[in-house]
């Protein structure tokens, strides 16, 4: 059996991948592996890419500065991972997806954020997500997912006006491994980032682990220096390997599903305890008088 070819009965999508061209149809692409191949692991591994921003102490320090992610994290949480979705689900043309570019140029502009750390996020959204299905998803990923992924996140960066945008994957995972070699470190700031979402994680977990959220985010990264660097306590081996096992059952559960019917996310959908009842695009992002100060 060749490794990423697409086979009888398996629930996922690489036959329609495979005639797609990353380049023109990335939206699609991306679309059939974060809205119906890799569910949950796409999710997780969005939250992955934005808790490995505060590894970054000059971003850490602006973070804490606006006020909105140790006042109101579990809101932050969920409408960051929103409006990703909102982009993935409806394109940049929709009238939605236009929305959702232009609120996060408005979130964004106040703010004295350089062009590299700007390029920086961008490069972690392209590439922890693909590294977290590469490592603890149920089947390899193809090239074109990750390029087509690239291609999305490029996109979104043009359209913010970041200027340096990676022009593939592999130069999007060299930029985000070099940018922290140079610039990642232990501060204060991304040790009150994390204390404040250690609460969006323990909703996530079993009853039973809520109470060692750090050393179950920490066992989750799998990355002893950026546990380090985001004040996380280091964990055994046994726990990395225990998260391991975890994965591989709960994977030979997804290998002989159907293949989905339909994405996990659909626009304005119920939300959490933040939206219990769904939400307008108007709901998203910090609220009046907040501790920004920007609704």
């Amino acid at each position: 059996m060749k490794r990423g070819r697409p086979q009888p009965g398996r629930g996922d999508h690489r036959g329609e991948i495979h005639v797609l061209d990353p380049q023109s149809d990335y939206l699609r692409i991306h679309q059939f592996t974060m809205l119906y191949d890799f569910p949950a692991d796409a999710k997780l591994g969005a939250n992955m890419a934005f808790y490995r921003v505060f590894s970054i102490p000059r971003i850490a320090d602006l973070l804490v500065g606006t006020g909105e992610m140790t006042g109101r994290p579990v809101k932050r949480a969920y409408d960051t991972g929103l409006v990703i979705s909102e982009l993935i689900a409806q394109g940049f043309d929709h009238p939605r997806g236009r929305e959702m570019v232009r609120f996060l140029g408005e979130v964004h502009r106040p703010w004295p954020i350089a062009q590299e750390d700007f390029t920086y996020v961008l490069c972690a959204f392209i590439v922890v997500p693909m590294r977290w299905i590469e490592r603890r998803g149920w089947r390899p990923l193809l090239p074109a997912e990750r390029e087509a992924g690239a291609r999305f996140y490029r996109e979104l960066g043009r359209r913010m006006g970041i200027r340096h945008l990676p022009r593939s994957y592999a130069e999007a995972a060299e930029m985000l491994d070099a940018f922290e070699a140079r610039h990642r470190a232990p501060s204060p700031a991304a040790g009150q980032l994390m204390s404040a979402t250690h609460r969006v994680v323990a909703g996530r977990l079993p009853r039973v682990l809520r109470r060692r959220t750090p050393w179950a985010i920490s066992a989750l990264l799998g990355e002893p220096p950026l546990s380090e660097a985001l004040g996380l306590p280091r964990v055994g081996r046994m726990a990395c390997c225990l998260v391991d096992v975890c994965y591989r059952l709960r994977n030979l559960a997804i290998r002989w599903r159907r293949p989905s019917t339909g994405p996990w996310f659909v626009p304005g959908q119920p939300a959490g305890d933040v939206y219990p009842d769904g939400y307008r695009l108007g709901d998203l992002g910090p609220l009046p008088g907040g501790p920004d100060g920007l609704r």
